[in-house]
């Protein structure tokens, strides 16, 4: 009877290793998830930032671009004032 005993516990000790295992796997598997979304979102924010760069330079292009049209108008007219031409 004590042998039976035994087995049972060598048997236990044994489920409880395989069940420490698969928890230490899927702990494993969940941390290197969290570490490629971590990745993921760290390309994002480079990608985020190289657009938002982009996008200010293109504001300050298409602003400058508008005080140059006006002036540009303002220059025609005053042009065509002195030539007396009609607009």
């Amino acid at each position: 009877m004590k042998k039976n005993k035994k087995d049972i516990l060598a048997l236990k000790a044994n489920e409880y290793a395989a069940a420490a295992k698969e928890a230490e796997n899927a702990v494993s598997m969940v941390s290197n998830a969290i570490n490629r979304l971590k990745a993921a979102n760290q390309r994002m924010d480079s990608n985020m930032k190289d657009i938002r760069e982009y996008c200010a330079n293109m504001m300050a292009i298409h602003d400058q671009m508008g005080k140059d049209h006006a002036h540009n108008e303002a220059v025609i007219s005053n042009f065509s004032k002195l030539l007396c031409i009609e607009e």
